[in-house]
């Protein structure tokens, strides 16, 4: 923990621009199983439901990605970055940039990235945000992502149906003044 510095702080605000899959935040995970539509099976044997889909970037300089999902079928949301000019339909993982991935991060499993925290117990999970800002604080330059092509893909585990999973990522960041 360490104290607040308001020199350190630039307000932020939400878009407004959602980067939503699924209904538009909500569906239904399927029991997956040998030809149901978006599964596939692990080498350990659990099965995974992905559903991804592609729109343009917000206008703004963006700081910080949160992404929702719930437990305990949340395995991941990762949103990648296409070239500009780069039509909606051809945006995928394959031609895009890795921006932001985020996993769950469960409790009470000696996880690094809870180091012991007050939520690294059993029960806790932990989603962690991809957040830019200034080299000063270790991160990297916001994202410019305006009218940039964005492909998300959202992993489910899909052993059993699961009713209303979500899949939505908020966008923060600086408005874009145009001069």
């Amino acid at each position: 923990m360490q104290p607040y510095n308001e020199q350190a702080v630039t307000p932020v605000s939400r878009s407004g621009h959602e980067l939503l899959i699924g209904s538009p935040w909500e569906y239904d995970v399927p029991q997956c199983g040998h030809g149901v539509a978006g599964c596939t099976q692990e080498a350990d044997g659990q099965w995974v439901h992905t559903i991804a889909g592609s729109m343009m970037g917000p206008s703004i300089s963006v700081v910080h990605l949160n992404s929702h999902c719930h437990a305990p079928t949340c395995l991941s949301t990762a949103v990648y970055a296409c070239a500009k000019g780069t039509p909606l339909a051809d945006c995928n993982a394959t031609v895009g940039t890795l921006v932001c991935e985020t996993r769950p991060v469960y409790g009470g499993t000696g996880a690094p990235a809870l180091s012991g925290g007050r939520f690294d117990e059993p029960g806790y999970i932990a989603l962690a945000d991809c957040l830019w800002g200034s080299a000063a604080y270790g991160l990297e330059a916001p994202v410019d992502l305006e009218d940039v092509p964005l492909h998300v893909v959202k992993r489910a585990n899909a052993t059993t149906y699961h009713y209303g999973e979500m899949s939505g990522t908020r966008t923060w960041g600086f408005p874009k003044y145009k001069v």
